[in-house]
């Protein structure tokens, strides 16, 4: 367990930051599509929650294995000093996917599913980081599930709706927004452990 408890606030400013790499994800899917249909939107939002939910959890069930947590003192800070580290790598992360260039590409009228699909799990990866990192601290899991939920559903639609009308552009401002809130949440958490 974590030397503090992580807050409602943290943990939503954590769930922003990793939707921000789902965010960019369907920027680049509305960009691509010719029509934004209901059905595929809902089904594009359930392929992200899921993964995006299902990576956190499997994050904070391995971590909370014993093996991987200590109950000791030492190893509470080392926990923080784990979370903190990897908050960081998943900002600089991010950070590298906004330098990145893409070139665009013309719309579409079909919606690859498989692609949906394997982009959803990787970009689950990060969450299952951030899962790592919650189960670290002292997180309550129902706020956390919901928050996951919740932002990641508001990521897919909003790229989706960002990428129909503005195409591609914004998703390099997506990734380096992501990479901000990641890189100020693991600052926080650091200047709370000085601080105790």
């Amino acid at each position: 367990m974590g030397i503090f408890d992580l807050g409602l606030l943290e943990i939503f400013l954590v769930c922003v930051g990793i939707s921000f790499d789902v965010l960019a994800l369907s920027i680049c899917y509305g960009a691509v599509i010719l029509k934004v249909e209901k059905a595929q939107l809902l089904k594009i939002i359930g392929i992200f929650t899921l993964c995006q939910t299902a990576g956190v959890m499997l994050g904070e069930m391995v971590s909370a294995i014993p093996l991987f947590r200590e109950r000791s003192a030492d190893a509470g800070i080392m926990s923080n000093a784990c979370s903190i580290a990897i908050l960081i790598v998943l900002g600089v992360i991010l950070l590298l996917k906004g330098w990145k260039q893409d070139d665009t590409v013309e719309r579409r009228s079909e919606i690859d599913f498989k692609k949906i699909w394997i982009s959803a799990l990787l970009t689950s990866v990060d969450s299952l980081f951030a899962g790592f990192s919650f189960a670290l601290w002292s997180v309550n899991q129902i706020e956390v599930f919901v928050c996951v939920v919740l932002v990641t559903a508001i990521a897919v639609i909003a790229g989706i709706r960002l990428g129909y009308h503005l195409g591609w552009e914004p998703k390099k401002i997506a990734y380096y927004i992501g990479a901000a809130i990641l890189l100020v949440s693991a600052i926080d958490v650091f200047v709370r452990l000085l601080a105790q």
